[in-house]
């Protein structure tokens, strides 16, 4: 509707303007700029001619230009990237976020392959009961059309067991730390036809997981055994992340990202990882948001019986908070 009105006002204009004098007169047109000139041998003998009326003012001060790296719209500014003044000064995002997944798939030790199945009712009901220490949290940082983006994921929990008059304690610390730089391709949403004040990056860094367990059952007679280990690697990646404002207050985040390729002899056979969220913006400098994060790796143990192969799937709800700075 903007750009059919827009439209008539252009040509309604030039009308006006090619009635009241042969002077120069520029336009607006939807997708193009329209230019009708005089000849200068006649603009110079031409007469003084009338003012322009207020609204051949206002259409010969609007221009459009068909350029990939330039949009013009008024939809408000909903990414903390174009809340900020990041032309030129860094603005940063600090977001705190609660994410319960459920984990399915299977570990294998040497010739041996167990299932693994938490369901999120199940880790929920750790959280709560043997929690010991867990953070969740993203920071991001943007200068114009770079950044960095380092999200980290840490829960330790101990639960306890009695099986068969045997006391059994297993401590578990799950660790992911991913490190991304990111850049943003400006043309990509124009191509796309995404609406305005839309944001695509590329990504590119490296995902640390952990695994580190602490295994102990003691007897009635307090006769006890001990095993503990830590399994860990690093898994570089490729991916993208788009950000698309639905109105004036809510804005889609989606990021996905693949890597590990056994690039090395510790980082996974293949791990994926997609994201999407919507956010609700609260204010300039705060907003919420809710979603879903799928994280999937594929990390074996290279045939060697000694050491533990994983394939698992984190799957659930994410909850957080942002605030741009």
């Amino acid at each position: 509707m903007f750009k059919l009105r827009l439209a008539s006002v252009g040509i309604s204009a030039a009308l006006l303007s090619f009635i009241a004098s042969p002077a120069s007169a520029q336009i607006l047109a939807p997708s193009a700029t329209i230019l009708w000139n005089a000849p200068d041998d006649k603009a110079a003998a031409a007469p003084s001619a009338p003012a322009a009326p207020v609204g051949v003012s206002i259409a010969s001060n609007l221009v459009l230009t068909n350029d990939a790296t330039s949009q013009s719209c008024n939809v408000p500014a909903t990414s903390f990237l174009q809340t900020c003044d990041c032309s030129s000064n860094w603005c940063f995002k600090v977001v705190p976020y609660g994410w319960l997944p459920s984990i399915r798939g299977s570990a294998t030790s040497g010739d041996v392959t167990a299932p693994v199945v938490v369901t999120i009712g199940e880790l929920w009901n750790i959280f709560t009961h043997d929690l010991n220490f867990g953070v969740m949290g993203q920071f991001e940082a943007s200068n114009g059309s770079v950044g960095m983006i380092f999200n980290a994921n840490f829960l330790d929990v101990m639960p306890g067991r009695q099986v068969d008059n045997l006391n059994i304690k297993s401590g578990i610390a799950i660790t992911l730390y991913d490190f991304a730089a990111t850049y943003e391709l400006k043309c990509v949403p124009q191509i796309l036809s995404l609406p305005c004040g839309s944001r695509f990056e590329v990504l590119a860094g490296a995902r640390y997981i952990a695994f580190t367990t602490d295994f102990t059952a003691t007897d009635p007679t307090g006769a006890s055994f001990n095993r503990s280990g830590t399994l860990d690697w690093v898994d570089p990646f490729l991916g993208a992340r788009v950000r698309i404002p639905f109105c004036k207050s809510l804005t889609g985040q989606l990021r996905g990202d693949m890597g590990g390729f056994s690039i090395g002899d510790a980082s996974s056979h293949f791990t994926w990882n997609v994201e999407a969220t919507l956010e609700h913006q609260c204010s300039e400098r705060c907003s919420v948001f809710a979603g879903y994060r799928w994280l999937s790796f594929d990390h074996g143990n290279g045939g060697d019986s000694s050491k533990v192969g994983l394939d698992l799937t984190f799957s659930g709800p994410m909850v957080g908070l942002s605030l741009k700075f």
